[in-house]
């Protein structure tokens, strides 16, 4: 058995894959893979299809890694060569990686082959006296997310702000966070004006109105005017994108607490959160 023959059995193996996942990947036959992993070898044609697959590099295949060439540049040269619709995915997939070895995991695992114990529980969460982590990996919702603390803390950042207080005062009003829900399901390229809303939501001019001043006031729309020589119409585009998708995820983890997580490591000492008592600065 050859260097090449060696390696890609370990690399196969390491990362979870199968003979047959390959197989599939390159259009061989699982038979075909079975005897590269002992003494033949892939067409040449093949090695950027299997290198590209397992994310390493030919050199790789051959035990001939360039150490000089970062992590970093590697992951951007294997994203940069697999097709756009599979980038998100894959990015997952390094988070997911990243996550398991903050917690000591010692094998990675892919997704696709999680046991049925994380699909039931598929919340982990990390705390450090620098930072913290949680990833949730086998739901409808996806995520990874690694805060690492400002040298200040991190109410540094997000000291408290009446601002918050307002938006919260907005959200809160009648049909508001419909009309969130409604504006996200459409294009951010589509407008639309006082009536459009008043008529898919059910609501009032008044209530209009009030909703779309308040989306006024936090950016949360843009605002013009046609002409058309005769009268002026108002007209409004949501400018959010998916950043009400991130804020809704998010609330939505903080009012469904978990009793359980996969993995759950608090190794932060007794740190507080935020440092700087900005809750007593009100002005």
């Amino acid at each position: 058995m050859g260097a090449f023959n060696e390696n890609l059995k370990r690399i196969r193996k390491q990362k979870g894959i199968t003979q047959e996942a390959v197989a599939n990947a390159v259009g061989v036959s699982t038979q075909a893979v079975s005897k590269w992993e002992t003494a033949s070898y892939p067409d040449g044609a093949l090695l950027p299809q299997i290198a590209d697959f397992l994310g390493v590099t030919i050199d790789e295949l051959y035990g001939r890694a360039d150490e000089s060439v970062s992590i970093e540049t590697r992951v951007l040269r294997y994203l940069k060569s697999i097709d756009q619709e599979k980038r998100i995915p894959a990015m997952f997939e390094i988070c997911r990686c990243l996550f398991l070895t903050l917690s000591a995991d010692s094998v990675y695992q892919p997704a696709s082959n999680a046991s049925k114990e994380e699909e039931s529980m598929s919340v982990s969460q990390l705390s450090f006296d620098n930072g913290w982590a949680q990833a949730r990996t086998k739901n409808k919702q996806s995520y990874f997310v690694l805060l690492p603390e400002p040298e200040n803390g991190y109410d540094d950042y997000l000291k408290y702000d009446e601002r918050f207080v307002s938006l919260f005062k907005f959200l809160s009003l009648p049909n508001a966070l419909r009309a969130m829900y409604f504006l996200t399901e459409n294009t951010s390229s589509k407008f639309f004006t006082v009536e459009s809303l008043m008529k898919e939501l059910e609501i009032t001019k008044q209530n209009a109105l009030e909703i779309l001043n308040g989306m006024l006031e936090f950016d949360f729309i843009w605002k013009a005017s046609l002409d058309n020589g005769e009268n002026k119409e108002d007209i409004y585009q949501y400018t959010l994108y998916g950043n009400f998708v991130q804020f809704m995820t998010f609330t939505k983890e903080l009012i469904t607490l978990h009793n359980g997580f996969t993995y759950q490591s608090n190794c932060r000492s007794d740190v507080p959160w935020f440092k700087n008592s900005t809750f007593k600065n009100r002005a």
